[in-house]
């Protein structure tokens, strides 16, 4: 109790003490309210009488920040609660282009925070205005047409409790090409928590709206292109699309604390997207210094929707998530390319194809760094990476991947790589089951990789082994049944001569690289090269490659090769075929690998040649070039060794080797020489071989040759002589028959520049001809054979030949690769060459003999065929013998034009003119027109046909006989045959295959009509047949030419059909076969004898019949006068049989049978003569008497006569009854 006693006096002291404070506070507070309402008051009084200082204070804030002139128009101050400031017009800078205007303006302001500075607006409204924004060096947004040093500096206009009304506003965004201009409408209530409306417009229909108290409200964004994004901002990446959003909104001091909304984003033109859109959800948590966004679920860019964290400080800091299930990799190149270093750019712009699965992205920014920090977790997915810069192309990328901008951490997993590496490697590689861990560091300029170990098993049945450490490579290889055509797969493109390089890419063909081995060790940077402490070794087999080394040099075939690669030393040992050649052994060197200029390559080869296979390497020689077409061959063999130094640069390829034919061959045509030996001798350039024995033409020849200079200006000799067998010269086989003994010779050629010379020459003393005339000649003829030549090797040559048979010159040309004979003169007999025609063949001059037949007998079988170039003839001959005729003085003239003839000769027994048309298509016929004005055949000459054609050789069966089809059309005017004229001579015959059908063959002759038709069928020793009619008034003149004298004159028709073997022209009576029907009336036999003709005289009972028959004939002259006479003969083995011969007459009937010879024109015939024709007619024919007394014949009187001997002179004698019937 004490205490508390103690303690009443400093309790109440306490108290007294806080009250004493409490009324000092109150005293102190109201002296302050007293001040600030005497300094509001002060204030009114001063905006009230002085409004025109915050005119003054306007216009001068305003110069001060802007470097454009300030126009003010119209401007009035006023007083309404507060000071009011109205204008009509404010611009700054030019009136046509101004950075900033503003029209009808109504300002009302707090007239206390004027005092302090700061200019609170309470009400603001603008009828109309624009502003021109732009940006700066460093990517700010300014106004336009401020000074510099102020951009960011304060203007103290405060509009956040105002109550705002503006109507019509232009913002102007200027860009490089084109401005964008967005129109703005603020409605506000003012106070402090205003209402307001903001609707921003664009072109398109573009818009952004907000409706709302401040602080708290609703938005939505229409139309907006995202490409605007880059522009206002260059760090965001350039996009494409429209994007278009909405939700709500809470802010505070112009910083958003909370959003929720829905975007959605067309055509985002995201590389290898299909989506049309893209879609999320946004949410936004603000706070004073820092903020964090989130994008969760987005979906329409890949087949599982993502998520999105945005973390943001804002005093610089800047940090961020982004995760994904599954992205395809192209997406993220698109939106992230720009946070990537500088020296990743370039893969930004390339395709990327793949995708990034489970991936996890971590980026910050600290504060005042321009450096963004990032980090990318993922697991890659069959990735396609393009190739730039030193790295290479991946496609098929698999693995866990941990990247950061400056290293990484690849753990390898890809079943199928394909890897392009266009720095060092110039093809792709194929490669499966790559496995191995590999990191790498960047070192500002090239990456530092390590990878131990790292298995890849690829083409070929590639298993490589790797080690990389920062500075070495331990590599091993294996490749086995690899193609020979992906070789170049491994190429390296440095390191390496670019010639070799080139020449390695085209070289493989085909055939199987069957094992490979492949050792280095070194800095992986100086992979393939070799450098001293390096070490490189390959070791390889090929086999049954084909090897193309250069465009004009022949293949290697079936080539099994080693190879042994060892430093910068290549070494290739093989065997196969080069052109078909087989090559025993080849040894192929080259050294200095690692530098642009290779050493030579050097090669060895020792081969058997068959020189069958040397011929294409031939025809590709500077000699042979421009000579495609000559039927070159060669057979034989010859051995081979040469030596080569190919330069894998400018320099020339050296050559040197030799060639020792053994038993060569070569075929020129029908041209041949054979069992040639002896050395060749030649180079790159050059050619040299002296003295080759060989056989030409069935005789010993020597060959000499020397060749330089062959690939500049070739310069070449040639000199071949001996002596060749007549018999055995490239001519039909008819021909050689007849040419015999040896021919000497001796040819020399220069081949200069282009220019080709030749000269030679033969003799003939040692052999003989017997070819018809002209071309025959006898032993011990000295008349020499020269040939000389000259002409442009590429493009003409000329050819003179002189014998004494005449001469001719022959042209040959070069069109293109090929050489074309041209024209050719020729010249029989003395005189000078024709004109050579342009084009053809022209023969002129005169000759002593031209046997035609023995010609025709030395035809080819089938006739000479194929088509001849133009031909013009104008040819003289002394005598032309054809057919065993002889014509003297005879001209033949014509043309043959490919396969046409036409033909005219004129001589003193012969005139006419033959025309050959060939088929134009195989199915039709040619055809021969003959017309003959006039044909003399002489007797002596007509009658030992046969022996005359014997003398000739003429075969029964010509070329022509058979053949394709053929109709020949002939007629003559006048035909002299005996020395009587035929006149009006038609012949019309077609040929076929099985031979010649005469379908007509008329005429008229010594009065006799003759229609004849026939066959000729030349096979199998050959047949003619002949039928038909002979007819005449008068066939006596006709029968004394042939031979029979025997009937003077009498109407006559001859009907048959006979056949002979061979030709037409090669009949003969004794082999003469078939039938002949005759029938010969009121005609007269001439004296057969006086046995027989004495009965006319003796039967006086005749004289009435002839009398009433008015037939005086029996009257007048010697011999027989007859009706009709008959007969039908059987031809064969030149005799005629019958045994039907009839003749009736008004003395007497005659019934004969027997034989004619019609070789040694004798007759047998036995006769039986009944000469009393009158009784026969009185008696014999009476009924009953007749028979009775005359026998069944009716006759009263019978002879029997034998006639025997020659036509001319037959002998009758008279025989019993008995011995007739006997014979």
């Amino acid at each position: 109790m004490a205490d508390a006693h103690a303690d009443a006096p400093h309790q109440a002291g306490l108290r007294q003490s806080l009250r004493s404070l409490a009324v000092g506070f109150a005293w102190v507070s109201a002296v302050l309210v007293a001040g600030a309402m005497l300094l509001i008051l002060a204030a009114y009084l001063l905006f009230i009488y002085r409004p025109e200082l915050l005119r003054d204070y306007l216009r001068n804030a305003l110069v001060e920040h802007f470097s454009e002139p300030v126009q003010l128009s119209v401007i009035r101050t006023g007083w309404k609660g507060g000071p009011t400031v109205q204008f009509q017009h404010l611009l700054i800078g030019s009136a046509a282009h101004p950075d900033l205007s503003l029209n009808d303006v109504d300002l009302r302001f707090f007239a206390l925070p004027l005092l302090a500075g700061n200019v609170l607006v309470r009400e603001l409204d603008v009828a109309s205005g624009s502003v021109k924004l732009l940006k700066n060096a460093q990517g700010q947004w300014h106004l336009a047409g401020l000074k510099p040093g102020h951009s960011n500096g304060r203007f103290n206009l405060k509009l956040d409790p105002a109550r705002l009304q503006i109507q019509h506003f232009l913002i102007e965004l200027p860009d490089n090409q084109h401005s964008t201009d967005l129109h703005l409408q603020w409605l506000s209530t003012g106070g402090l928590r205003p209402d307001m409306q903001i609707h921003l417009d664009w072109a398109k229909g573009g818009s952004l709206q907000y409706a709302g108290a401040a602080g708290n409200g609703q938005w939505a964004l229409h139309g907006l292109p995202v490409a605007w994004l880059h522009k206002l901002e260059g760090r965001l990446p350039a996009l494409q699309g429209v994007l278009s959003a909405k939700g709500s909104l809470v802010w505070q001091d112009g910083l958003s604390s909370a959003l929720d909304g829905h975007f959605q984003w067309q055509h985002p033109g995201f590389t290898g997207s299909k989506a049309t859109g893209v879609q999320g959800q946004l949410r936004w948590q603000g706070f004073t210094h820092s903020g964090q966004l989130e994008i969760s679920p987005i979906s329409g860019i890949s087949a599982q929707p993502l998520s999105a964290r945005l973390r943001l400080h804002w005093k610089g800091r800047l940090q961020g998530d982004f995760s994904a299930k599954r992205l395809p990799v192209q997406l993220v190149m698109d939106i992230a390319g720009p946070l990537l270093p500088a020296h990743w750019q370039n893969w930004r712009q390339s395709s990327w194809h793949g995708n990034l699965r489970d991936m996890q992205v971590h980026f910050a920014r600290i504060r005042n760094s321009q450096k963004l920090g990032w980090q990318l977790q993922t697991r890659l997915d069959d990735l396609d990476i393009p190739a730039l810069g030193q790295a290479p192309g991946l496609d098929g990328l698999s693995g866990h991947l941990d990247f950061q901008p400056q290293q990484f951490s690849l753990h390898l997993q890809s079943r199928q790589l394909k890897v392009f590496w266009p720095r060092y490697f110039a093809h792709s590689w194929f490669l499966q089951k790559v496995s191995g861990h590999i990191s790498g560091r960047w070192n500002a300029q090239h990456w530092s990789l390590q990878a131990a170990p790292l298995l890849v098993y690829g083409p070929g049945d590639l298993q490589l082994t790797a080690s990389i450490g920062p500075q070495q490579l331990h590599l091993q290889a294996r490749l086995q049944h690899l193609p020979a055509r992906d070789i170049n797969t491994f190429l390296p493109n440095q390191g390496i001569s670019p010639a070799l390089q080139r020449w390695l890419s085209m070289a493989f063909l085909s055939g199987t690289l069957d094992k490979a081995d492949l050792r280095w060790r070194g800095p992986w940077q100086h992979l393939p090269q070799n450098h001293n402490h390096d070490h490189l070794n390959l070791q390889a087999h090929f086999h049954n490659v084909h090897l193309h080394y250069a465009a004009r040099w022949p293949d290697a075939e079936h080539l099994d090769a080693r190879l042994l690669w060892t430093g910068n030393t290549l070494t290739v040992r093989s065997h196969g075929d080069i052109s078909g050649i087989p090559v025993r052994e080849a040894q192929v060197s080259i050294g200095n690998l690692d530098t642009a200029l290779a050493s030579p390559l050097y090669a060895e080869i020792n081969t058997p040649l068959p020189m069958a296979k040397l011929l294409p390497c031939l025809r590709q020689t500077p000699i042979l070039r421009h000579a495609q077409t000559p039927p070159l061959q060669l057979s034989g063999e010859g051995q081979l060794h040469l030596a080569l130094k190919v330069p894998f640069h400018h320099e020339k390829t050296q050559v040197q080797g030799v060639l020792a034919l053994q038993k060569a061959g070569v075929k020129m045509g029908n041209w041949r020489a054979e069992s040639i030996s002896g050395p060749i001798h030649f180079q790159r350039d050059a050619i040299n071989a002296k003295n080759l024995q060989g056989q030409f033409v069935g005789g010993p020849a020597q060959v000499s040759l020397q060749a330089k200079a062959l690939d500049q200006q070739t310069h070449l000799q040639m000199q071949l002589q001996g002596s060749l067998q007549a018999g055995q010269l490239p001519l039909p086989q008819s021909w050689q028959s007849r040419l015999h003994g040896v021919i000497p010779y001796q040819v020399s050629g220069t081949l200069e520049n282009g220019r080709l010379r030749l000269l030679g020459s033969a003799r003939l003393q040692r052999s003989r001809s017997s070819l018809p005339a002209p071309f025959n000649w006898s032993y011990a003829d000295e008349t020499p054979v020269s040939i000389s030549g000259q002409g442009l090797w590429d493009r003409a040559f000329d050819l003179t030949v002189h014998a004494a048979q005449g001469q001719a010159r022959l042209s040959w040309k070069s069109e293109g690769r090929h050489w074309q004979w041209r024209a050719a003169a020729l010249r029989l007999g003395a005189g000078p060459l024709p004109k050579m025609p342009g084009y053809g063949v022209r023969i002129d001059g005169q000759g002593q003999v031209l046997p035609v037949d023995e010609w025709f007998a030395l035809l080819p079988a089938g006739g000479p065929g194929g088509r001849l170039p133009t031909t013009r003839f104008d040819l003289h001959w002394q005598q032309v013998q054809l057919l065993g005729q002889v014509w003297q003085h005879t001209r033949i003239l014509g043309e043959a034009r490919g396969r046409n003839w036409h033909l005219r000769w004129r001589s003193p027994q012969s005139a006419g003119k033959l025309t050959y048309q060939a088929a134009r298509i195989p199915a039709q016929a040619a055809a021969i027109h003959l017309d003959v004005q006039k044909l003399v055949l002489s007797p002596a000459q007509t009658e030992p046909l046969q022996s005359a054609r014997r003398a000739s050789g003429m075969t029964s069966s010509p070329a022509w006989a058979s053949g394709g089809p053929l109709d020949l059309d002939a007629h003559m005017d006048h035909l002299d045959w005996r020395g009587h004229l035929a006149h009006d001579v038609s012949l019309q015959a077609e040929r076929s295959p099985s031979g010649w059908q005469l379908s007509a063959l008329k005429g008229e002759w010594l009065g006799s009509h003759w229609d004849l038709s026939g066959a000729w069928l030349p096979h199998d020793g050959g047949m003619t047949t002949v039928q038909g009619t002979v007819q005449s008034h008068n066939i006596g003149p006709a029968l004394e030419a042939l031979g029979m004298n025997s009937l003077e004159y009498g109407q006559a028709r001859y009907t048959g059909k006979i056949s002979w073997p061979g030709a037409p022209w090669n009949w003969n009576v004794q082999h003469l076969q078939g039938t002949i029907q005759s029938h010969i009336k009121n005609g007269r036999l001439k004296k057969m004898g006086t046995d027989v003709s004495w009965l006319v005289y003796v039967n006086p009972t005749t004289l009435l019949k002839d009398l009433l028959t008015l037939d005086y004939r029996p009257l007048f002259g010697e011999g027989l006068f007859f009706h009709a006479l008959s007969a039908k003969f059987v031809l064969g083995k030149g005799l005629a049989r019958s045994q039907d011969i009839r003749l009736n007459s008004s003395a007497l009937a005659m019934h004969g049978a027997g034989t004619l010879d019609m070789v040694d024109q004798q007759m047998n015939l036995n006769l039986q003569v009944y000469p009393l024709q009158s009784f026969d007619w009185l008696l014999g024919d009476f009924p009953l008497l007749g028979p009775a007394l005359f026998g069944h014949s009716g006759k009263v009187l019978e002879l029997n006569y034998l006639a025997q001997g020659s036509w001319e002179h037959p002998m009758v004698t008279r025989i019993s009854s008995s011995s007739a019937k006997d014979k």
